[in-house]
């Protein structure tokens, strides 16, 4: 392996894929101005680009693969590890109180499902949980503990019917398991009042639900339009945001800004991107969102204040999108550092 120095900090270099560090002039007035950022250098990371999500946690960044491993990258020594989960690994969710991390993977069907813990400081499997469904998407309430895995139900892989898991990150039992009508997306827990906001897709047009886990049952439903690519909370503001298509995929998206207590769409900005995730600084409220531009082919990271309409910038993170889109984002809610994984297999460390 060998080694690089980005930002200060020594990173380790494998075959693949690349890291792009970018970083921020201080005195720059829009925090997320173009003209604030500049690129580093480039890391090669790995050479797989299927299935890919992004977790940062325990000053790592964490990419599941197509392949079954889930690439762990300590961003202070620049050590690159390996874990191997199954045949297949796909969503992804950490603990920041713990230090867990838990990936849903496969073993070769759908019924050959489970969520592996994993130790984020030691990069180690420390048990496997089974589940029912083909899990796809986890998330973890940090106060409660507790983890929620969404997949498709067999015996085939299709969008009429799934299952909410829920697993008791303290035991690692498996407590329950909630039916659920269409194919979930994404999803969040609200680590307040514990309950789970997942977009489903049950067709031709995306629901946000809201589910009680206490309860085994859904508390209500909000349209959403075509697809819904992404949510992310604001415990800052007890506000959910979803990125979503209100009518054709490729469409310039709409931020959808929720209430989940008032259980309605209080507004939707249109922007002028597809936009496939997002996220939320949890110190700020501050909104992020990738995506690209039909007008350049560019993709940027977008900054949004927690009123959506205070646009606060935007950082050209590549300049040429018209063959590789953006996968996922995440932000280190250690460092508020902003991370972006691309379907190249690059990785965009945007930091404060």
């Amino acid at each position: 392996m060998l080694l690089a120095i980005v930002a200060g900090i020594v990173v380790g270099v494998a075959a693949g894929a690349t890291v792009v560090v970018v970083t921020q002039d201080d005195s720059s007035e829009a925090r997320f101005a173009d003209t604030a950022r500049t690129v580093r250098t480039n890391i090669p990371l790995s050479d797989y680009s299927s299935h890919r999500e992004l977790t940062v946690g325990s000053h790592t960044a964490f990419i599941t693969d197509g392949d079954g491993a889930v690439r762990a990258i300590d961003l202070a020594s620049g050590e690159v590890s390996f874990i191997k989960v199954g045949s297949v690994s796909s969503g992804a969710a950490i603990d920041p109180g713990t230090g867990t991390l838990y990936v849903a993977a496969n073993d070769g069907g759908v019924d050959k499902s489970k969520v592996s813990v994993i130790s984020a400081s030691t990069k180690s499997i420390q048990a496997n949980v089974a589940v029912t469904s083909a899990a796809e998407v986890v998330a973890v309430d940090s106060e409660s503990h507790t983890v929620y895995v969404a997949g498709v139900v067999g015996p085939t892989w299709d969008d009429k019917t799934s299952a909410l898991s829920i697993i008791d990150a303290k035991t690692n039992a498996l407590t329950a398991e909630i039916p659920i009508e269409g194919r979930v997306s994404d999803m969040v827990a609200d680590p307040k009042t514990h309950l789970v906001y997942a977009a489903i897709y049950r067709g031709s047009s995306t629901v946000l639900t809201i589910i009680d886990p206490a309860a085994k049952s859904a508390t209500a439903t909000i349209p959403l339009g075509t697809y819904a690519s992404g949510l992310a909370f604001s415990s800052k503001t007890n506000t959910l945001y979803a990125t979503v298509n209100e009518k054709e995929l490729l469409d310039p998206a709409v931020l959808y800004v929720i209430d989940p207590q008032g259980k309605t769409v209080t507004s939707k900005v249109p922007l002028t991107q597809t936009a496939p995730d997002l996220g939320v600084d949890p110190s700020t409220g501050d909104i992020f969102i990738i995506g690209g531009d039909d007008k350049d082919h560019a993709g940027y990271l977008k900054v949004y204040g927690a009123a959506p309409g205070d646009a606060k910038g935007k950082v050209t993170v590549t300049p040429e999108m018209k063959t590789v889109g953006f996968a996922d984002t995440t932000l280190d809610q250690t460092t508020g550092n902003v991370y972006v994984l691309d379907n190249s297999g690059t990785l965009f460390a945007i930091e404060r």
